[in-house]
């Protein structure tokens, strides 16, 4: 199981990505690819920082990820995605605290 700070930052990070997608859902109904990327960002990028064998993978794979969805949406500029940047830089803060957090503890022991 997880500690009480690692079980509430783990549940951030899953939950930064789903209200990404409920608001695109709203904002941009049409745009379907968006839900399947969502998910995996919500759920498999979760799991991975789970586990402190693929806590790493986890950590890179939400920084690229993140870091690809605000270059889209500053290429894309539009005054509304400045929540989703905020959202997606939220997340990529999460998953650095996160990860930052597991492997101190890891590295005093």
């Amino acid at each position: 199981m997880c500690d009480k700070r690692k079980c509430a930052l783990l549940l951030a990070l899953f939950l930064l990505p789903m209200s990404a997608v409920l608001l695109h859902l709203k904002v941009h109904p049409t745009i379907t690819w968006l839900l399947p990327l969502a998910l995996f960002d919500a759920i498999i990028i979760t799991l991975l920082f789970y586990w402190d064998k693929t806590k790493t993978y986890g950590f890179w794979a939400n920084t690229i990820l993140g870091l690809v969805g605000i270059i889209f949406h500053l290429q894309t500029s539009v005054m509304g995605t400045m929540a989703d940047n905020a959202i997606m830089l939220a997340d990529m803060l999460v998953g650095y605290v996160l990860y930052v957090t597991v492997f101190e503890k890891r590295k005093k022991k």
